[in-house]
């Protein structure tokens, strides 16, 4: 193709964070409706897209070394459906931290799910107190780590394509 192969990836990106956020916001308007009114106000909602934009590039970027890793479709959707499910009951979605066995503690510890719902929830519930700065560097961390995984497994397995 007369592109560059990382412009595959930015455009899956771009493409998922606009959908991620037209999510988010009517998310946030249908409980605005309802009466909820994130304590961080206006700031915090650009910040709540920001994390949904840090998790949307992390989950893009894995899924993409993902596809190429693997030797065929059907084999990449039955990991991520497997996995999908997984990664989100090993986040602090549905239980806190400090009420988790001390094995899946540590198993969330590392999930960068658990960081963006940590900081989405403080954002609405408490404001910019408390771990909001904490939990966007580490989901930042992640989401590096995962792109430069993603880039190196998507390079490594197109290179020898291009003559």
């Amino acid at each position: 193709m007369p592109i560059r192969r990382s412009s595959l990836i930015v455009s899956r990106f771009v493409f998922q964070v606009g959908m991620n956020a037209v999510q988010v916001l009517v998310i946030l308007l249908v409980a605005l409706a309802l009466g909820v009114r994130p304590a961080s106000g206006a700031a915090g909602v650009l910040a709540i897209l920001a994390a949904t934009a840090l998790l949307t590039l992390a989950l893009t970027a894995a899924a993409m070394a993902l596809a190429c890793a693997v030797p065929s479709h059907g084999t990449f959707f039955a990991i991520t459906g497997f996995a999908s499910l997984p990664l989100l009951f090993m986040s602090n979605a549905f239980v806190p931290l400090t009420a988790m066995p001390g094995w899946m503690e540590v198993v969330a510890r590392v999930n960068p799910l658990t960081y963006a719902i940590e900081a989405m929830r403080l954002l609405v519930l408490r404001g910019w107190g408390g771990g909001v700065p904490v939990s966007l560097g580490a989901l930042g961390v992640a989401s590096a780590l995962l792109l430069a995984v993603g880039a190196w497994q998507f390079t490594r397995q197109t290179s020898h394509r291009i003559t």
